[in-house]
């Protein structure tokens, strides 16, 4: 009897174990478990049957094309690209002129007085300061040679009434000449210093403006009229605001483009002055 319960249950199992196998075989290969990148493939696979709702913001905010942003290291290409490109141009000669000791760089960059493509040299000066009226013919004689890349500008300092005065008398002749009732601005200009240094007059009242003024030809009510005009004012403001941003202590004072100002003390003479001048205009190259 015992013997007849063991087969028993020994063919169950056989054909538990026949079973199992036949529904295994029937069934189809699942496929292996993998990590991997998506492709644009499988994003679009993604999209069409998402598995949540997870799934489905994530998908809907990536584009089918992205641009990708440069992560600021160049490969090889590049690098062999840019290489190339320095060793075609040539190095900038060394000058003799060193940042804190004959110039200092404004930072930030300021603006220039006028809008234009070209490098701005502007003379920061003064008709009452001796030094200007000695380093005038040499930057007459500079500009008379002004390279075509280069626009050459006098900005009168404005740092008190006196100065404010003779600023506003620098004004007036430049809008003068621009309604043809001056003719001969830099002859003005250069008299202007001359009346201060040479013959000892201040120029410093209405009256003896509109006197000096006259002898250019223009009427006392020309000359009233544009020195209290809205123009006159407004470029005033301009100067004043430049002064302040360029840091101008002292006259005359050289600044290129907004971007370099001259330190004085570490210049010999204005022959040097002029090097300097040369030598920042070929650094805004």
């Amino acid at each position: 009897m015992r013997n007849l319960i063991i087969a028993v249950v020994a063919i169950a199992l056989a054909a538990v174990a026949y079973f199992a196998i036949a529904a295994r075989s029937d069934a189809p290969d699942a496929a292996p478990a993998t990590t991997s990148i998506p492709t644009e493939a499988a994003v679009a696979t993604a999209t069409e049957t998402p598995a949540d709702e997870a799934t489905v913001s994530a998908v809907a905010d990536t584009p089918a094309e992205t641009v990708e942003e440069s992560s600021g290291i160049a490969d090889a290409t590049e690098t062999d690209v840019n290489l190339t490109l320095a060793q075609a141009a040539p190095p900038k000669p060394d000058s003799k002129f060193k940042p804190g000791t004959h110039y200092r760089e404004l930072v930030p960059t300021q603006p220039t007085v006028h809008s234009s493509d070209k490098i701005e040299v502007v003379e920061v000066f003064w008709y009452g300061c001796g030094h200007c009226f000695a380093f005038d013919p040499y930057v007459k004689r500079w500009e008379e040679n002004v390279p075509a890349d280069v626009e050459f500008v006098r900005l009168p300092a404005v740092w008190n009434n006196t100065l404010k005065k003779h600023a506003a008398a620098f004004y007036t002749a430049e809008v003068l000449e621009k309604s043809g009732k001056l003719k001969d601005r830099e002859a003005f200009h250069d008299q202007f210093f001359t009346e201060i240094h040479v013959n000892k007059k201040q120029l410093t009242t209405d009256r003896a403006l509109e006197t000096f003024f006259g002898r250019f030809g223009v009427s006392a009510s020309d000359y009233a009229q544009a020195a209290k005009s809205f123009e006159v004012d407004q470029k005033l403001r301009t100067a004043m605001d430049l002064t302040r941003r360029y840091k101008i202590s002292g006259v005359p004072a050289i600044v290129v483009n907004g971007r370099y100002a001259n330190i004085s003390q570490g210049l010999g003479s204005y022959e040097e002055y002029i090097e300097l001048i040369d030598a920042l205009v070929e650094m805004e190259r």
